[in-house]
């Protein structure tokens, strides 16, 4: 039997049938009327107001919105402004336009569509006129649910012009826009004359905590209709402890579903209800058995975590905020699919069509007003993270000056940035760091520039390696101009930080959303120009004269090392699936390939007819695949064989291996070897599928040294040891 009540969650709208509590705020009494449902079909716009856990979603979502299904005449969407108010009213207004759409395609419509709200080819009205001509007879309804969240998430000019937006269209017949506020956020809607203006023209419903009465069938209404009882008295000494204090409402929900999972004899008790600790601990309490049951890594890692959830008030209460992937860390997000887990119901996930990017929030604000933990967690923090904030707003300005040198940090702002940025730099995300740095680098180019004589022609050796492999080909593409030049000026310490904070990431950012956008030859040329760029960096960084840093080293291995995972994920996905179609197809005839004559080394692929063995050839060497011989000239030297992951290596062997009874791959079963003046390799004299040679021989023209010397690096010939 499912649980009754949402607990810290708001109710939806299929949740109707159990929520209870609010037919006055709904219907008004029995001599106005004049409740939400009424305010909602005469107004153009309608702010319900309320404190923070008065349920102003849930009565929205549960109670407006299936009123309003009944009547047969709404078009009704939804969106909270996150911090991407525009893509979500695009993404409301793109399944009301075109339902006939999938996922992915409005997805990209929406994209489009809050492009050009943004830059004012499209108004709201437009857009809400066209959806209205569609559906003639329809009135149309938008919620804009938690509008709050453009005051904490939103710089200043892009709430402005987004109140702007919605107010131009609400003098449009059958459109009606729905508001929910936190109303200790009414002051910033004050600030605004505009909409402090429509406010006070459309009266908002103002929303305050239950009564008694109210609560009490919030309690017992969805039990009867299960069929569950209460025992005698349950119900009053649990109304005692919610009291009149605002905000009650979900903590109260939370209660509930924590008694509910121990009734017995479909009862709810009070021994129960002693157990869980009442309704104002009950939330706190599970907070703290969850973090009590994790490791002492994970009960820092969740520290982070949560302090990041909440926004700093400055005059107003802590609040939640949504937070990026980024933000918490990469390496903190397992621990973050326990928390948004059945269990533990600490956090909600979510996904960022814009960034491409999961997000987290708390999951209810109670938690950040009851949990002593977290709240030491803030205060101690609260110098900091109030910084880290105003440090967000000055990024996003940044961005949206389309990265203007004049909008970085200076003078004291980016001293202040440099003292937490060594205070707390483990709690900094990586896009925060790239700022300070691009602040800093802007700031030392000039004092820099002698330095250039010392070692800088180390550094250039670096980059003109890089240079050598990408210019004609990519690297315009993937390293803009004036990072280039900073890096030559600054030299050593400065190309460290620049390979950390904005190359390598840079690069591993593109190359991920090439993947995303299916785009996976280009997706492979960024990851490899990673891992040349990483290369280089280590190889300087061992040379004794080297003035790196070792821990500057262990960075640079792991973005390499990123790389390399990438591409042979790629490989296995979208390449091996082909081969080992056709190494099953030849299995019985043992026809691999057969050897072409009078072909030049350049045209290599080709000189075996169609078969397992030239499309293994063309997945490490050519396009489409690793295209790991990289100026096409047959060959494969030690600057490209870092292009072949080692795990791509050992799945080709393990294919090879299995088709041929354990007999052909890049090593000889025996591990015999053989020298000759081109190089040392390994036989495979059993191998007769391909003339007694090993799939090294076979793939890698000679001089083979390299692809041998990597494939040893690799480990690969462990692979010849396991059962047949």
């Amino acid at each position: 039997m499912d649980c009754p009540y949402r607990g810290l969650l708001p109710f939806l709208e299929q949740d109707a049938n159990l929520f209870f509590g609010r037919d006055r705020f709904l219907f008004g009494d029995e001599q106005s009327k004049a409740g939400l449902v009424k305010a909602v079909q005469t107004q153009p716009l309608v702010a319900v107001i309320g404190p923070s856990g008065s349920g102003k979603s849930s009565v929205v979502f549960a109670g407006l919105i299936p009123q309003l299904r009944v009547e047969g005449n709404w078009l009704i969407d939804t969106f909270r402004p996150q911090n991407q108010p525009f893509y979500g009213l695009a993404s409301a207004l793109v399944r009301l336009l075109k339902p006939e759409l999938d996922e992915i395609q409005q997805m990209r419509r929406s994209a489009e569509l809050k492009t050009d709200l943004v830059q004012g080819k499209l108004t709201l009205l437009q857009v809400t006129s066209n959806i209205l001509e569609r559906n003639l007879g329809k009135r149309l309804l938008l919620v804009v649910d938690q509008f709050e969240e453009i005051y904490t998430l939103c710089p200043d000019e892009e709430q402005y012009q987004f109140t702007d937006i919605l107010l131009d269209a609400i003098n449009q017949d059958n459109l009606t826009l729905v508001l929910t506020l936190r109303a200790d956020f009414y002051g910033y809607v004050l600030s605004n004359r505009r909409l402090r203006d429509a406010l006070q023209r459309f009266t908002p419903q103002l929303l305050s905590s239950m009564n008694r009465e109210e609560l009490k069938f919030v309690i017992e209404k969805p039990l009867e209709r299960l069929n569950i009882s209460l025992e005698s008295e349950l119900t009053q000494r649990i109304l005692d402890d919610v009291g009149r204090e605002p905000g009650n409402l979900p903590l109260l929900e939370f209660a509930l579903s924590r008694l509910w999972k121990k009734k017995q004899n479909r009862k709810l008790t009070h021994s129960a209800y002693n157990e869980i600790g009442g309704v104002r601990k009950a939330v706190a309490n599970h907070a703290a058995d969850i973090y009590s049951q994790l490791s002492e890594a994970q009960q820092k890692q969740a520290q982070h975590i949560f302090v990041q959830l909440v926004h700093p008030g400055e005059g107003t209460e802590d609040t939640r905020r949504l937070a990026t992937q980024a933000e918490v860390g990469d390496e903190n997000w397992s621990l973050v699919t326990y928390l948004a887990s059945y269990k533990a119901r600490l956090v909600v996930t979510g996904w960022n069509a814009i960034i491409n990017e999961n997000t987290i929030e708390v999951v209810h604000e109670a938690l950040i007003r009851e949990w002593k933990d977290l709240q030491d967690w803030v205060a101690a923090d609260r110098k900091f993270r109030t910084w880290q904030e105003s440090l967000r707003s000055s990024i996003h300005t940044w961005e949206n000056s389309g990265l203007d040198k004049d909008a970085l940090l200076r003078g004291l702002l980016l001293v202040e940035a440099e003292d937490w940025l060594e205070k707390r730099f483990n709690k900094m995300s990586l896009s925060e760091k790239k700022f300070i740095q691009k602040s800093q680098n802007q700031r030392n180019v000039a004092e820099n520039k002698a330095k250039f004589t010392r070692y800088g022609f180390a550094t250039l050796g670096i980059i003109l390696v890089t240079l050598g492999l990408f210019a004609q080909r990519q690297f315009s593409a993937l390293q803009s101009q004036e990072n280039l030049t900073t890096a030559l000026i600054t030299g050593g310490s400065s190309l460290t930080s620049e390979l950390m904070y904005d190359i390598l990431p840079r690069e591993l950012q593109i190359a991920n959303q090439k993947v995303n956008n299916n785009r996976i030859d280009e997706a492979i040329a960024f990851y490899k120009a990673t891992l040349t760029s990483a290369q280089n960096f280590i190889d300087a960084a061992s040379r004794k004269e080297s003035k790196f840093k070792e821990k500057d080293t262990q960075a640079i291995n792991s973005f390499r090392d990123t790389a390399e995972s990438s591409l042979a994920q790629i490989i296995k996905a979208h390449y091996l699936p082909e081969l080992e179609a056709e190494l099953n197809t030849h299995k019985t005839d043992r026809e691999f390939g057969k050897l072409k004559e009078n072909l030049p080394i350049t045209d290599f692929e080709n000189q075996y007819t169609e078969g397992p063995l030239k499309t293994t050839y063309r997945i490490l060497m050519r396009k489409p695949g690793l295209e790991a011989d990289l100026n096409k000239n047959g060959l494969l030297d030690a600057t490209e064989a870092i292009y072949l992951p080692c795990e791509t290596l050992k799945e080709i062997e393990l294919m090879w291996r299995r088709i041929t009874d354990w007999r052909c791959g890049f090593y000889d079963q025996t591990n015999k070897s053989k020298v000759n003046p081109e190089g040392k390799y390994y036989a495979a004299e059993s191998c007769t599928e391909l003339s007694h040679m090993t799939l090294t021989e076979r793939i890698f023209p000679r001089p083979i040294a390299a692809a041998v010397d990597r494939i040893k690096s690799c480990k690969v010939e462990e692979l010849i040891h396991e059962d047949n």
